[in-house]
């Protein structure tokens, strides 16, 4: 216990014989790191210049297809999936499985836009 006391007050005493510019630079540094890693690594990219297709896209190729819709829809459980479908389907107006930039153009970037359901709720 006592080489475990010793090995503490030989760190803090390490640390603690910095002038005081250097302790304040060393915590500033290392804010900046954790923020850096935060950015980089616990965020999202975000939804995109599509709104929720973007979102939709998993592999950000800037196509939504049916089944990233499918596990766009099922990854959250607010969300409604079978309500997601069908605009989709709406949107696909191909029908092949896809939505591209041009589709997603004409229906609409907010997938809800178009649903009776949601003018009905006042959304």
């Amino acid at each position: 216990m006592n080489t475990v006391f010793a090995h503490l007050q030989t760190s803090r005493s390490r640390f603690s014989g910095l002038n005081r510019l250097a302790r304040f630079a060393f915590v500033v540094v290392a804010a900046v790191v954790a923020g850096a890693a935060f950015i980089f690594v616990a965020q999202p990219w975000g939804p995109g210049p599509n709104g929720p297709w973007s979102a939709a896209d998993h592999d950000r190729d800037g196509i939504v297809y049916r089944s990233e819709m499918e596990s766009f829809g099922r990854s959250k459980p607010h969300r409604d999936v079978n309500r997601l479908l069908f605009h989709f389907d709406a949107a696909d107006t191909n029908k092949d499985g896809q939505v591209n930039q041009a589709e997603i153009d004409v229906y609409g970037k907010d997938i809800g836009s178009r649903d009776p359901i949601n003018h009905l709720n006042g959304r």
